[in-house]
């Protein structure tokens, strides 16, 4: 039984945010259709055209993906892992708001979130 059934946390074992996969770390930062569409915002945003997101499909863990994306920038691999730091947060913070207090925003409004973020 999950973690979060045993709690009596309010779980479906679907993906929050699509409502169409198993919910699993992979999936919520970088498979779900949800999460890449914020990504794409944020890509196009900063202009990181290098970024190719249909190839994140073919990462299975969180660490094979981390690894591949902050190393695309060479000597900017700080600020690349602090934005993936970034993007991640939010959206685990909409995933969040969804489970426990039925709160929904589109990708849009996540994007906005993470921008406001970064620029402070």
């Amino acid at each position: 039984m999950p973690a979060g059934r045993r709690r009596g946390w309010p779980n479906c074992n679907l993906c929050q945010l699509c409502k169409r996969e198993q919910q699993s770390a992979a999936h919520l930062f970088f498979k779900c259709r949800y999460s890449l569409n914020v990504w794409r915002m944020i890509r196009d945003w900063l202009g990181l055209v290098y970024i190719d997101l249909l190839h994140w499909s073919s990462f299975n863990s969180v660490e094979d993906w981390w690894c591949s994306v902050i190393n695309i920038q060479g000597n900017r691999r700080k600020g690349m892992a602090t934005l993936v730091m970034l993007v991640s947060w939010e959206i685990w913070n909409e995933r969040n708001a969804r489970v426990f207090r039925k709160i929904f925003s589109m990708p849009t409004v996540v994007t906005s979130k993470i921008k406001r973020e970064a620029s402070t």
